[in-house]
């Protein structure tokens, strides 16, 4: 959009005593939380100086085809929004990130009914480069799906855990690719359980997406890089890993010590590690699993405690002890806690490929239970290593 001046300025004009330049607070688009029903569509919002779509709590906004380029910030921010989408449309070259999508209550269990779906993300992060993913997500019963992220020097997806609320989310045939080159302890796709929120994240599901080319290329720094295709971080739980494909990662699949995490029938292709375990929650984070505190996720460590308080007091307590009774039994001694119990690893196939030997499961786990991963409590079965790669 441009201002033409009703009245020819001349040259001669005085220029006025200041002149400055638009200071943009917003978004190039802003859509308050009094708009209901609105479509942004077929349009391309360009050059701002901080994001390109801006709503915050919006209620049925549908943005669709439209292009998003050349901002400071993020491309398009739909956040604390509800049945509400952002579909068939680009984003790229914006300063941080490309996608904001947040909507529903953990607490209440009360659905966002987000949808994000067939978009293209790419080039972003061209400011903040770190922390600033393609698709920031997070809430309740949302759908990210047939997107295609690539080309960042962090995160794909990033959500959940200390990030946002995070229970029945699911990710189905998205791609990512060429992410992380810059990183290093980072993640294609990057969930954590930092906060209390190990144990109350769940019902989250990553299926049928392609994973490719997560690795640094950029070089390190003092430590050395460990970048994941996936990472479930910080004992991040309850999540179902399924019929996805790696390709070229660095680490395939990560499972940094968490609970209940179910990896079937996925195909890793060229990767150096296939599965990366550990048992945290019994080492260096045991003090999050090993706590007396009730409270509210977000507002303490205590991963227990908080499972415990949203069983407990939450205002969908009910809900929560019915549908997940294990989240109130975590302290009893059959539970195993510390350790990744009742994890599955089934049906999954490898291909390290002669060039890069590889790992199926990582080195760093005893050799004992890499042989039977049943001594951590976990299911391992039908795993079988191909040579077609």
């Amino acid at each position: 959009m441009y201002v033409i001046p009703l009245e020819d300025l001349g040259a001669a004009s005085a220029p006025p005593a200041d002149v400055s330049l638009m200071f943009q607070r917003g978004g190039v688009v802003n859509v308050t939380s009094a708009a209901v029903d609105v479509t942004i569509a077929d349009m391309e919002v360009r050059d701002g100086r901080h994001a390109g779509i801006l709503a915050s709590g919006a209620v049925g906004l549908t943005i669709e085809r439209v292009t998003v380029h050349s901002h400071g910030t993020d491309g398009i921010v739909l956040t604390k929004s509800t049945n509400s989408a952002v579909r068939s449309s680009e984003v790229h070259d914006v300063g941080c990130a490309g996608v904001r999508a947040t909507g529903g209550v953990a607490e209440t269990l009360e659905r966002g009914n987000l949808v994000v779906a067939g978009n293209v993300i790419h080039h972003y992060a061209l400011w903040k480069r770190s922390y600033m993913p393609g698709v920031y997500w997070g809430g309740v019963g949302n759908v990210f799906s047939n997107n295609t992220v690539t080309n960042a020097p962090h995160n794909g997806f990033l959500g959940g855990g200390d990030f946002e609320d995070a229970v029945d989310n699911v990710f189905e045939n998205n791609t990512l690719a060429d992410l992380t080159y810059e990183t290093i302890d980072s993640g294609g796709f990057y969930s954590s359980g930092q906060r209390g929120t190990a144990f109350t994240n769940r019902g989250n599901v990553l299926r049928g997406s392609t994973i490719m080319r997560v690795r640094n290329t950029a070089g390190t720094g003092f430590q050395t890089a460990s970048n994941q295709g996936l990472y479930l971080d910080d004992q991040a739980s309850a999540w179902l890993i399924e019929g996805n494909t790696f390709i070229d990662c660095q680490v395939g699949s990560f499972i940094g010590g968490g609970r209940e995490n179910r990896i079937i029938g996925n195909r890793f292709i060229r990767c150096g590690t296939v599965q990366y375990l550990n048992d945290q929650g019994r080492g260096f984070d045991s003090g999050t699993v090993q706590c007396d505190t009730v409270a509210a996720p977000l507002t303490t460590d205590c991963s227990t405690g908080a499972a415990e308080w949203m069983t407990s007091a939450s205002a969908a307590a009910a809900t929560w002890a019915a549908r997940w009774p294990q989240m109130t039994t975590l302290r009893n001694a059959s539970s195993h806690l510390g350790w990744p119990a009742a994890g599955a690893i089934i049906n999954n196939s490898y291909c390290v490929g002669s060039a890069t030997p590889g790992e199926f499961i990582s080195s760093n786990v005893p050799e004992e239970v890499r042989k039977d991963l049943s001594k951590w409590y976990i299911t391992a079965t039908g795993n079988v290593q191909t040579f077609d790669c």
